[in-house]
């Protein structure tokens, strides 16, 4: 779908099968996996509640991390060429 559309897939997940992430890398596309579910911070009551009912690893974050970000734009950049 994404080569009939001229687009790369990109996708920020907690856990991903590696065929997915194989398929993904051959689409020239992006996967950025962390090792939680992140919630903006308007969510903080949902988080808990998915974190007490659940049992996942759920964080509330503000931003990315600098390394996930600097990640994410080094993979960019060399995409465009640059």
């Amino acid at each position: 779908m994404c080569a009939f559309w001229g687009i790369r897939p990109m996708f920020v997940t907690r856990i991903m099968p590696a065929n997915y992430t194989y398929a993904v890398n051959q689409a020239h596309g992006y996967s950025l996996m962390t090792q939680n579910q992140n919630y903006p911070l308007l969510a903080t009551e949902f988080a808990r509640r998915v974190r007490d009912t659940l049992g996942l690893p759920v964080m509330v974050i503000e931003r990315f991390p600098d390394t996930a970000l600097t990640r994410f734009r080094t993979w960019h950049d060399k995409s465009l060429g640059g």
